[in-house]
């Protein structure tokens, strides 16, 4: 497997690039020294959470920090909050002591959180001297991402906000962040921001192939008859109705804006173009290559996806549950077993992955 080949100007900037990695590196340890490394870890995040709300289902200590007024406790059924009177009681009286942030900042999952992102930064310290180490592990760091459901533009937000709160700790301390450093950090991010992007890329293209196997394939096509008989648009409208009131439900616990009837409409014309992005990627699979070639079969459905301004963890688990709930209608409850629930489930992330495949690009199938 090769990397992407650079250009005489790409090779340029990588030296200018690596010029700037030993300041970097000193900057991050007189950081340490002054105790300023998590603070600035920690309130990257609490910034990224306020400036962009509809990003807080991506964290798990960031969902629960939230107003206990805003929770739905018998309709959402992902909330492990207790339904017990006694304990809801003591949740209420604790919530009118105890603000959103410093539910998280208190949060030992927050915490453990950013001594995570803290060693991962010292980990690329430690080998900012060999560049190729350098580039590996980021590119490795990149493919775990995709696992957690992060994407190319994430790490551009990451890199915006730590930026914001290191000139603020510094300021904090009384100096001001030399433009020697802050161009030392833009150089050392572009780096990071490159080789992630590319480990998020690869991983999803590994999916895209691997992902879906034969019998899967075979359990789809099983169920797909039923489906041509049901009427492909009528699943369609079942999946929109359903999504509806499950996104409805999901961003209410998590106290995010309320979708508009622009958000409704596109809803209505995703859920439609979703069956017909199934039916192309049933009858476009390859024992061979998965469905690396799926993304420029799906135009429309990715197309229309995208403008969908809404949060994409709470849009998965609503169309997903929606498209769960359309084939119990229509194959039965009882041959909707676990395992197909699963097939079921593989797909529908294999056309998101599609979605971002479009967006962002992915390595060619010869990778």
């Amino acid at each position: 497997m090769s990397g992407r080949s650079k250009n005489s100007s790409d090779l340029d900037q990588v030296r200018e690039n690596k010029e700037h990695f030993p300041t970097v590196r000193a900057h991050w340890i007189q950081l340490f020294k002054i105790n300023l490394q998590s603070a600035i870890i920690s309130e990257t995040f609490m910034g990224i959470v306020k400036a962009l709300p509809h990003m807080k289902p991506y964290w798990s200590f960031v969902q629960k920090a939230r107003p206990y007024s805003s929770i739905d406790l018998e309709d959402d059924e992902d909330t492990d909050i207790s339904t017990d009177p006694e304990q809801a009681d003591s949740l209420k009286s604790a919530d009118k002591n105890c603000n959103e942030a410093c539910c998280v900042y208190n949060d030992y999952k927050f915490n453990n959180h950013v001594a995570t992102v803290q060693a991962a930064i010292t980990i690329l310290m430690d080998n900012i001297d060999d560049y190729k180490g350098l580039i590996k592990l980021l590119r490795e760091f990149g493919s775990y991402h995709f696992f957690y459901e992060a994407f190319e533009p994430h790490f551009e937000i990451f890199h915006r906000q730590f930026m914001r709160c290191l000139i603020d700790a510094v300021i904090s301390t009384g100096d001001d962040l030399e433009e020697n450093v802050e161009k030392a950090w833009n150089a050392f991010f572009d780096e990071v921001k490159e080789n992630m992007s590319y480990g998020v890329a690869l991983q999803r293209h590994y999916y895209l192939k691997n992902a879906f196997t034969m019998d899967d394939l075979m359990n789809v096509e099983e169920d797909w008859i039923s489906i041509k008989k049901f009427g492909e648009d009528e699943l369609g409208i079942m999946i929109y109705g359903k999504m509806k009131e499950r996104y409805d439900v999901l961003i209410k616990n998590h106290a995010l804006k309320a979708r508009t009837q622009e958000d409704s409409c596109q809803f209505k014309i995703v859920s439609l173009q979703l069956v017909k992005a199934i039916k192309l990627a049933i009858t476009n699979y390859s024992q061979d290559y998965g469905f690396t070639e799926l993304p420029e079969l799906v135009k429309d459905f990715t197309k229309d996806y995208m403008v969908i301004n809404a949060c994409p963890t709470l849009l998965r688990k609503a169309y997903s549950s929606a498209l769960i709930y359309g084939l119990r209608k229509i194959v039965g409850n009882d041959k909707m077993v676990e395992s197909k629930v699963h097939v079921w489930g593989k797909l529908y992330r294999i056309l998101e992955q599609v979605r971002e495949c479009r967006i962002f690009g992915c390595n060619d199938r010869d990778a």
